[in-house]
């Protein structure tokens, strides 16, 4: 399994986002601060990189974790997965749910278009495809 915090961590996310995530933006879910002084960033980040790996498994043909030659290609879409999740989740909690959800929603659409062109390097030197071509059988 890839580690998340060899690819992006939570400073990496925090100056994504211009330090709103850890300097008390109500960004971060009570959950994840559970009484440390920081709170911290990785079920974001986790959840992000489940979710490109997911992407890449449904790739025909596909790209399994291990295929991976160089996981720091991941950084970006981690780094913008996390963000949509993030603002998604703050648009649950008190705050300016509007500027979340555009936030969210503006986060998501680039998440998507992220993954949907993610060509990583495969072991061996390979590239992988963008997207496979359609098979039309008689």
């Amino acid at each position: 399994m890839i580690d998340v915090d060899s690819i992006a961590t939570d400073a990496d996310l925090d100056e994504f986002l211009g330090g709103q995530a850890l300097a008390g933006a109500n960004m971060v879910p009570r959950a994840w601060r559970d009484g440390a002084d920081e709170p911290t960033l990785r079920p974001a980040r986790q959840w992000a990189l489940e979710q490109i790996l997911a992407a890449m498994r449904r790739r025909s043909p596909p790209i399994d974790p291990a295929q991976l030659a160089d996981v720091s290609q991941l950084k970006q879409a981690i780094l913008l997965g996390a963000s949509e999740r993030l603002y998604r989740l703050a648009m649950t909690g008190a705050g300016q749910a509007e500027v979340a959800y555009y936030q969210a929603k503006a986060y998501a659409a680039q998440f998507a278009s992220e993954i949907n062109n993610l060509a990583p390097t495969l072991t061996g030197g390979v590239r992988a495809t963008m997207r496979s071509r359609a098979v039309y059988r008689r």
